[in-house]
Order: C-alpha cells, then sequence, then structure tokens
C-alpha cells in the first residue's frame, strides 16, 4: 500500500493537535502527522530533507505569523508541489485580504462540534490522499 504522505500542521493550540493526533491515530495514520506550535518551528521543519505533501496552517501563530510562514514556502523551489491549507477561527471572508498574497490552496475555518471536525478531518484525508498520488505520479 502506499503511504498517503505526510502533514505538516502548524498550530499553537493544544487541544486542536490532540484532536488532529487522535484522528490520525484512529485511523491508522500516526506515522503521518508532523506537528510545529509556531511559525519559526514550522519553517525549521520545512527546511529540514523530508518535505510533507500537505501543510495546515493556523494562521495567529506566535513568533512568525501563519500568513508569513505560507509566504516563506511559496518562495521555496523544494516546496512547489506542497498543498498549503490554512485553519482559522475566522470565516474565510474576514481573512481574505491578503489571500492573493498568501496564495493558499484551501481556506477552512475550524470546526465549532465533532460533525463538523469529522467532516473537515475527512477532506483533509481526501486531500493529502490526492496530493500523494500526484507527488508520485510526478516523480
Amino acid at each position: 500500500m502506499n503511504s498517503p504522505g505526510r502533514v505538516l500542521l502548524i498550530e499553537d493550540s493544544e487541544s486542536d493537535v490532540l484532536a488532529m493526533r487522535r484522528y490520525f491515530a484512529r485511523h491508522g495514520l500516526t506515522d503521518c502527522l508532523d506537528v510545529a506550535f509556531d511559525g519559526e518551528a514550522a519553517i525549521r521543519r520545512l527546511s529540514a530533507a523530508k518535505q510533507p505533501t500537505l501543510v495546515l496552517v493556523d494562521l495567529n501563530l506566535p513568533k512568525i505569523r501563519g500568513a508569513e510562514v505560507i509566504q516563506w514556502i511559496r518562495c521555496q523551489p523544494a516546496l512547489d508541489r506542497t498543498r498549503v491549507c490554512i485553519l482559522s477561527t475566522a470565516p474565510p471572508d474576514q481573512d481574505r485580504r491578503s489571500a492573493d498574497e498568501r496564495k493558499e490552496d484551501e481556506y477552512w475555518t475550524k470546526p465549532d462540534s465533532l460533525e463538523e471536525f469529522d467532516a473537515l478531518m475527512d477532506r483533509i484525508l481526501t486531500l493529502l490522499n490526492q496530493s500523494a498520488a500526484a507527488k508520485r505520479d510526478d516523480d
């Protein structure tokens, strides 16, 4: 079976990270999720040799804000095939002022219920699988 790829979650909320880890574990994907708790740590991880297939970014991060992390990613040739998705508490229309500059692939509002969380995670896993398949096809 092909690996579904790797996810880098850039999130400073420990409860959000725990929920995501539990979801990945329930689906047998514990080795697919890496976490950075601030923008500075994210850039260090993204500078490493093993690149993620998908990056999930909270915009409100300590040290280096999420929008700056996305701009940094978009300037890195080694990350040109990496999908970048925003997970934010603010609805997209409130955060769209600089979307053209950030160039994220998706924008998702953090869920308020378990049902919304499961639906979001299903979309994330689908995107991860699609991105990993596309990357394998390109290689």
